[in-house]
């Protein structure tokens, strides 16, 4: 099943064949009316909490698309980590770089194609930086080759999204450190396998899909955490 034939099925779907809770989130990263597709409640944005923990984060500014609606996932890993979340629109690097300054937020989760506009307006007005960055890209978009003055941070989490709010690609804390562009653990909660050139990916069961047809991952080795790795 490609991306296509899945928001066909998402589209007929019937909520009342799920035996728990479910949260209705936008499927694609553009468009209105949002496409909407069900995933458990239960389901949790791990990869986020796990890059906060393992930064020490203190405090988390998330500055997504509110049309992707993220903010009530990023809240919830944000207090699975113990580390206040404060959501802005990505537009208003104003606000964020006075609450880095005066709030002591030191982590900013955002999209990688607007990062770079955001820390040019830290530099701007000589704000302080984040310590850490959180860049969300879209499954499919073309990598920010350039990040400028975001490279003086001490730490660059990346993840490729699926969807709005789930991972398909991440990266621990060696990766980040490294401020590697091209290298990616898969996310939890997630299983691959390879057919015809091309990658399936399929959920655990908080997320309905299974043998979701996306374009190959390349094995790249293995990271200095001992988990293996993946490159686009």
């Amino acid at each position: 099943m490609d991306l296509n034939a899945f928001a066909q099925w998402v589209a007929a779907i019937d909520l009342s064949a799920f035996s728990e809770p479910v949260r209705l989130s936008p499927l694609f990263f553009e468009g209105e009316p949002p496409v909407l597709f069900p995933r458990l409640r239960r389901w949790a944005w791990r990869s986020l909490t796990a890059a906060l923990e393992s930064a020490g984060a203190s405090a988390c500014t998330g500055m997504l698309p509110l049309l992707w609606q993220t903010e009530p996932l990023a809240f919830a890993a944000c207090r699975a980590a113990r580390v206040p979340f404060f959501a802005l629109d990505e537009g208003n690097a104003a606000v964020a770089a006075r609450a880095v300054d005066t709030a002591g937020l030191d982590t900013i989760l955002i999209r990688e194609a607007s990062a770079v506009a955001v820390a040019n307006d830290f530099a701007e007005h000589n704000d302080r930086f984040p310590t850490n960055w959180i860049l969300v890209r879209e499954f499919g978009a073309a990598a920010v080759s350039e990040m400028g003055s975001i490279e003086t941070s001490q730490r660059l989490f990346r993840e490729i999204h699926l969807f709005p709010g789930v991972p398909l690609l991440v990266q621990c804390e060696a990766r980040a450190a490294a401020h590697d562009a091209s290298r990616f653990h898969l996310a939890p909660g997630l299983s691959i396998r390879h057919a015809n050139g091309a990658t399936l990916v399929s959920s655990d069961g908080d997320l309905p899909f299974t043998d979701l047809t996306i374009d190959e991952l390349a094995p790249a080795g293995t990271c200095e955490c001992g988990e293996s790795l993946l490159s686009l």
